[in-house]
């Protein structure tokens, strides 16, 4: 087993998961030849100068059957130029192309990571049915399937998407060095540079302006704690609520106390800046970002979701309020912006990274499940 291929609808997961560029070059430093497929655009290009083989592949988010055929045809071209052992898929329509050409292909062991099912509860019923029915589908095309929480594979073990004994679980990994490099002086630099002064207390989200991120609940909460001198809102990330975003702080008269920081190549400098991170989100994978949060020491306040229960260790780390509870999200705000409980879920939201989430142990978990479904593999061949 050598030749290995990561498969994403969009390059930026290839850039920022840990099943990404981190974990590439894990797999690199062991041997493995590694390559990658997906989208195009920046991140493309960074997966590039990092020396890795990167085959541009369009996959759209949405359905367009036109759009869908030439991605498979494509992937299933390189599939047969490249002879993979391994191919190894993430986000859903990367993962259902992705594995229906791997298998046509007849590649020995093919994986897919689902950060959480197409299928969830804020979906009409029609349309949750019909994506059920695709992953079921699509779960016979692979030998594993990884789920990054306990929440996301209980609910996939109770809609019988695939056998049990292919899902396994794997946390997403964080590289803690990298965002623990930021000393007091840099993280005053980031504030300055926004304006903002050292002595307010900042609250943060990043995330993408869509609807189930909860950033009008952000706003609401920015509203009912505009009186409050000390705090300043920033929300970094791009999406299709933007402008109404930008709107809605205006109509609130929290222009002065609120900034909109776009689209961000990189999240550490900005998640160092903050005091309190806090994104109210409906519908959440594993909550990577808030992982990455509370491993620069910055306490999370945030929905009480499945996943979320597992990335944030509620009442220790941050504060999990019900999805939608506005008064609830601020008082947790208030409780989290005390000075003094502030300082002691700084310091249990570094450790508890180390402790579950360091991207070391969950490269390995992953390496070797390849090598265990190459091995079983094998064994089955020499029993032919």
């Amino acid at each position: 087993m050598k030749k290995i291929l990561l498969v994403s609808t969009i390059p930026l997961s290839l850039k920022v998961f840990s099943l990404g560029l981190s974990f590439m070059e894990f797999l690199r430093d062991k041997g493995y030849d590694v390559h990658a497929a997906g989208g195009g655009g920046r991140e493309a290009e960074c997966i590039r100068e990092r020396g890795f083989p990167y085959h541009e592949i369009f996959i759209p988010r949405q359905i367009r059957p036109l759009s869908d055929l030439k991605a498979f045809v494509s992937l299933a071209r390189i599939l047969k130029k490249e002879r993979f052992d391994v191919v190894h898929t993430q986000t859903s329509k990367a993962g259902f192309i992705g594995r229906l050409a791997a298998r046509m292909a007849g590649v020995p062991v093919v994986v897919h990571t689902a950060h959480n099912w197409p299928f969830h509860q804020l979906l009409p019923f029609y349309l949750r049915y019909f994506y059920l029915m695709l992953e079921r589908l699509a779960g016979h095309w692979c030998d594993a399937l990884i789920v990054d929480t306990r929440a996301v594979k209980q609910y996939g073990m109770q809609c019988r998407v695939i056998p049990e004994e292919k899902i396994h679980q794997v946390y997403m990994g964080i590289d803690c060095a990298r965002f623990n490099e930021y000393t007091r002086e840099k993280k005053l630099e980031v504030r300055r540079s926004l304006g903002i002064g050292p002595e307010k207390i900042v609250i943060g989200a990043i995330s993408r302006l869509v609807p189930d991120k909860g950033i009008e609940t952000f706003i609401d909460c920015a509203r009912r704690l505009k009186d409050r001198d000390d705090l300043f809102f920033v929300v970094g990330g791009d999406g299709e609520l933007r402008e109404q975003c930008e709107r809605d702080v205006e109509a609130s008269g929290l222009r002065r106390k609120f900034t909109f920081l776009g689209h961000l190549d990189d999240v550490v400098p900005y998640l160092n800046a903050f005091d309190v991170f806090f994104l109210p989100t409906l519908r959440e994978g594993f909550g990577v970002i808030f992982a990455e949060a509370q491993a620069c020491g910055v306490p999370v306040v945030a929905s009480d979701i499945g996943p979320l229960r597992e990335a944030v260790d509620d009442g220790e780390t941050g504060l999990l309020v019900p999805p939608g509870d506005t008064r609830g999200f601020v008082d947790a705000l208030l409780r989290v912006c005390e000075p003094q409980e502030r300082a002691r879920m700084s310091l249990q939201a570094r450790q508890y990274v180390r402790n579950n989430f360091a991207v070391s142990d969950i490269h390995e978990k992953t390496r070797r499940l390849y090598q265990t479904l190459w091995d079983a593999r094998e064994k089955r061949l020499e029993k032919r």
